[in-house]
């Protein structure tokens, strides 16, 4: 019984540590989206300092792609959302970095490529997420919505996260 005990506590402290030190990790990649056929994507240029002008701002350089630091959640449809670890000051800076996503991805893929997303990490590779952001309303409130994508088309809108 100890025996097992002892396992059992070392397993939760060891995941413990694991989760803490990848907390900084936490995101997906950008992918691209035809906007004549939603099933046409590719993946997000990559990016060794983060996607320009929002570095360390909700985006982080890599190797392997565009990554943008976030958390997944689920919007109020159950649909997958990667919740961008960052508020921005005002609704103008958080379409911007909206515009810079699909910029990146126009200037990689051409300008049907318009439409963004994030897969890998926190949200599955399989599922595809929306990228949603935060900023704060004139009134001091923290407003969301999604980059615009497939289903969303418009900035702003109601596809972010159901908190």
């Amino acid at each position: 019984m100890k025996k097992s005990l002892f396992y059992a506590s070392f397993l939760i402290v060891s995941v413990s540590i694991q989760v803490t030190s990848q907390a900084s990790e936490w995101g997906s990649y950008l992918f691209c989206v035809n906007d004549n056929d939603p099933a046409d994507w590719a993946p997000g240029p990559k990016n060794l300092k983060g996607v320009l002008g929002f570095e360390n701002q909700g985006s982080s350089g890599s190797t392997q792609g565009s990554w943008i630091d976030g958390v997944a959640k689920l919007n109020k449809y159950a649909h997958s959302v990667l919740d961008v670890s960052y508020v921005y000051k005002n609704f103008d800076e958080a379409q911007k970095f909206c515009t810079a996503l699909k910029n990146s991805c126009t200037e990689k893929w051409g300008t049907n490529y318009a439409h963004v997303g994030a897969s890998g990490a926190s949200i599955p590779y399989s599922v595809w997420g929306y990228v949603s952001v935060n900023y704060k309303d004139t009134d001091g409130s923290i407003k969301n919505s999604v980059c615009p994508n497939w289903n969303y088309k418009e900035f702003p809108n109601d596809g972010g996260p159901a908190y």
